[in-house]
């Protein structure tokens, strides 16, 4: 099991028109869980099983920026970046699109 959620504020440093830019702080919370099952049979033995379960859950600090460019069309370019963790793992996400 995984669950992973992000939560970030936002602080707009551009706008010009349809073209703007924003600057992201906040939080990725991630809670993984692990669950393993081992059972053995054999023909005039009982069954013998073990289970064992574990689960973590962290909060990982993340920064970011994001940027819309508005042209002479309907169309318009998005684009965002975050990065976070900056401890043993480090969290990096890169998204583009049109609409």
């Amino acid at each position: 099991e995984m669950f992973v959620a992000t939560l970030m504020g936002e602080y707009r440093v551009v706008e010009q028109g349809g073209t703007s830019v924003d600057l992201m702080a906040g939080a990725r919370l991630y809670y993984v869980g692990n669950d393993l099952d081992v059972r053995v049979t054999a023909p005039g033995f009982p069954p013998v099983g073990v289970g064992i379960s574990d689960s973590e859950v962290w909060v990982d600090p993340m920064i970011g920026v994001k940027g819309r460019l508005q042209g002479a069309s309907p169309w318009y370019l998005t684009a965002w970046g975050m990065i976070g963790g900056f401890g043993v793992f480090v969290a990096r996400v890169i998204k583009a699109g049109v609409s």
